[in-house]
This record gives C-alpha cells, structure tokens and sequence, in this order.
C-alpha cells in the first residue's frame, strides 16, 4: 500500500478568450477554469533516496521528462528536505485533451507531498511552486472554480453552488497547446465576449445564459484544422446538451447536460462511433 492516495482532477475551460501576445512569449487570455470529477490517481511512497515518477500510460513520460518530477524536486527543495520519494501516476486524463493532467498531477503532488512529510508549506508557497511549473498549474493547488486571467495563474475564486453535469469526449489524438497558441490570432476572439457575464451566470446557476455565452477563442482555428471535433460537437448539440465547447486549446469537446439520463445516452453514442468519453460532474 502507498503512503498516500490522492485523486489528480481534470479540468475544463468554461469559456476562453485569447487577449493578446505578451512580451515574454506567452498570451494573456480570460478563462473559466473548472475542475471535474474525471481524475488520475497518483500514489507517492517514501524511498531511500531520489525521484522516481512511474506510469505505464503509452506516451505519458516518466522520470525527469515528467512535470510531476520538477514539482516533487522544487517542493522538497523549498522544505529543505532530504527525503526519497516514488510517485506513481494512474492515469484516466487523456493526455493532450485540453484538460490539464499533467498540470493537476505535478500541483497533486505538491501538495501530497506537503501533507505526507507533513513540511509546513501554506497555500501561497505552494502556489509559488506551481506558478513556476506553468500557467495552469497554480490553479489545482485549490482546484474548484476560478477566473483566471493574465497568462492564465492570476486567479479569481468563484461562489458556485450550483453542479454542472457534463460529458468529456476525446477523440483520440492530442492538440499541442504551442501549437494551438502559434496559429491563434486574438484578432478572432468574438467582440460581444465578456466574460464577466459567463461568471455571473455561473454563479447564478443560469444554465440558458451560461451555455448560450460559452465561447472559445482556440475553436476558430482548431475546427478548422480539425473538423471532426467540430462534428463532435454539432453531434452533442443535436444529442440533446445545453451548450459545448472545446475544453481549452483541445482536443477534448465537453457538453453541458440536464441531467444524468442525457448524458448517458450522449456517452453512449459516441462510445458507439468507437471514441472514449465519460460523463462527469464538476467538483
């Protein structure tokens, strides 16, 4: 048995506006950043000495190649400690969707880490560590409902009471988030966007007003290199769902359901054109 078992949580954009280029490279955008119950698990035990990261997930890197290592090298570094550790990651976030697993496992195992060594890191040093991971890493220390903006680690915590249903389909190939970046042109970012009424909706509860203001800026230039994942969710919509969108820079497209039987029955329908897809509620 490990030390410790914790659950690595997926991620949604609930509408993404690309805001401009930024001097260091990197784009300021405004999201709704949302996690969902579709997780990893990530299992850490204590070693003799060393880093060891471990997944048998084709494709998905191990060892130093993994952000999961840098996190556990940075967080016990900034404990000043010594100890060996052996993570391992189980994975069910497929990698290059747009959902953010390798960010919620190197923030998972941040704070695992914190509370198996018991190392006095609070929420601001922890932050810290994940803001230098990357842009979206900050956010799953916390993981629930945010306004992100900036590069998207300036994050504002949302009041949602309200649990969405969704359904998150992969297609079965990966979008390069550089990639995605590079061909996007802010200039197509739709001028009515605002996102600001999108969070109020949220925070109302408004499903009519928050699936008829879902927007992506990455879908312009995605679905037209893509245009399955365009028919994927044209095929959700006449499925049935409030509103979809594609999660992040993809490849993964999500749909906002009433309720379980809907979801089910969308879930069902594209299991039956061969893609994986589950139905979720946000956490």
């Amino acid at each position: 048995m490990p030390l410790l078992s914790m659950k690595s949580c997926a991620k949604v954009n609930l509408g993404l506006r690309i805001v401009g280029k930024r001097s260091d490279g990197y784009h300021d955008v405004e999201t709704i950043l949302q996690t969902i119950d579709l997780s990893d698990e990530i299992e850490i035990d204590e070693t003799s000495a060393g880093i060891e990261v471990v997944c048998d997930t084709p494709g998905v890197p191990e060892g130093q190649e993994n952000l999961a290592f840098a996190a556990a090298k940075m967080t016990l570094e900034a404990a000043d400690s010594t100890r060996g550790v052996r993570i391992k990651i189980d994975k069910k976030i497929p990698s290059g969707g747009g959902l953010g697993g390798a960010s919620s496992n190197a923030a998972a195992t941040i704070k695992g880490l914190n509370r198996l060594f018991d190392l006095g890191l609070d929420e601001e040093k922890m932050c810290g560590i994940a803001r230098i991971l990357g842009s979206d890493v900050p956010f799953f220390i916390r993981g629930g409902t945010a306004l992100a903006t900036g590069r998207g680690d300036r994050l504002q915590r949302m009041d949602v009471k309200k649990q969405l249903n969704l359904v998150v389909v992969f297609p079965g190939f990966p979008i390069s988030t550089g990639w995605a970046y590079q061909k996007a042109n802010s200039g197509l970012t739709r001028p009515d966007f605002d996102i600001k009424i999108l969070a109020s909706a949220l925070e109302r509860g408004d499903l009519s007003t928050l699936c008829k203001r879902l927007y992506n800026s990455f879908e312009e230039v995605v679905f037209g290199h893509y245009p399955d994942l365009f028919d994927m969710k044209k095929m959700m919509l006449q499925l049935g769902a409030l509103g979809a969108l594609l999660s992040g820079s993809g490849s993964c497209v999500f749909c906002v359901v009433e309720g379980r039987d809907s979801g089910r029955t969308i879930v069902s329908q594209f299991t039956k054109e061969g893609l994986a897809a589950w139905e979720t509620t946000t956490c």
